[in-house]
């Protein structure tokens, strides 16, 4: 069925997985999909939504309050950069 904006449960969770840091590679493993299938859904999103970047679906993340703040979230994988590190981020309601 479809959720928010049209998207598809899928689309749905490939929105909050680019929102709570994950990368494409992460986003398709977790799904277990190909990678070239998440970034079709990844595609999807930004289409429906209007969306640019994954900076903009982060964005539309928080303004609909889909994320919260909380250290016990699912963490993407380490970097190999040395990146400042993002607060942890979960699906309200959780």
């Amino acid at each position: 069925g479809d959720t928010l904006h049209g998207l598809s449960s899928r689309e749905f969770d490939v929105l909050m997985l680019t929102a709570m840091g994950f990368r494409l590679k992460e986003i398709a493993d977790r799904l277990g999909v190909a990678a070239q299938t998440a970034y079709s859904y990844r595609a999807r999103v930004r289409q429906k939504l209007g969306l640019k970047t994954p900076s903009e679906m982060v964005r539309f993340a928080c303004d609909y309050g889909l994320l919260v703040s909380d250290s016990a979230a699912p963490r993407p994988a380490a970097r190999r950069s040395a990146r400042r590190e993002r607060p942890a981020a979960r699906v309200r309601g959780d």
